[in-house]
């Protein structure tokens, strides 16, 4: 729930870069974003990267943005879902702010505002607080539209560390 997987590579002769689901598992995936997985491929001494975002069978609980499904089954409702799309207008992979790396997002991302209307929620249905980063507020109106709607994936444009500045006094 709320996540993104991206910039992950399976070893080689394994499908599915970001997400390998074994036969029996059941996984779930609401407001999140798997994109910019690889995996290797073997031929012999040289080997390759192929685009390869997941393996397997995903029970999607709503608003998802999923690039490659070549190798992955989704199931369920994914209104308005963004399926064999790839992520627009974000930024590098990195230290945005927050105690781990993140990827950004920029104005104008197909994934700002894209999440579900009613909110970002955990698996039971609790309502988040912040982002990955622990940047307040969850929903914030990132496309200007005066609707506040979680992002797709970890990352809230337009969230507000949690940070207190104290003016500076010298002498």
């Amino acid at each position: 729930m709320n996540v993104t997987v991206t910039g992950n590579t399976a070893s080689n002769g394994a499908d599915g870069g970001g997400l390998w689901v074994a036969n029996s598992a059941v996984v779930n995936m609401r407001n999140s974003m798997l994109s910019g997985n690889v995996h290797r491929s073997s031929g012999g001494p040289i080997f390759f990267l192929v685009f390869d975002d997941c393996f397997g069978s995903i029970n999607s609980q709503d608003y998802n943005l999923v690039r490659i499904l070549t190798d992955c089954t989704i199931s369920g409702p994914d209104t308005p879902g963004l399926l064999g799309v790839a992520p627009t207008g974000t930024g590098p992979f990195g230290q945005n702010g927050g105690p781990t790396p993140t990827l950004a997002l920029q104005a104008g991302s197909n994934l700002v505002d894209a999440g579900n209307p009613a909110g970002c929620t955990d698996e039971h249905g609790a309502p988040l607080a912040t982002d990955q980063r622990g940047f307040l507020t969850r929903a914030v109106d990132g496309d200007g539209d005066q609707n506040a709607i979680c992002d797709i994936g970890a990352f809230e444009l337009g969230a507000q560390g949690p940070f207190l500045f104290l003016p500076h006094l010298s002498r």
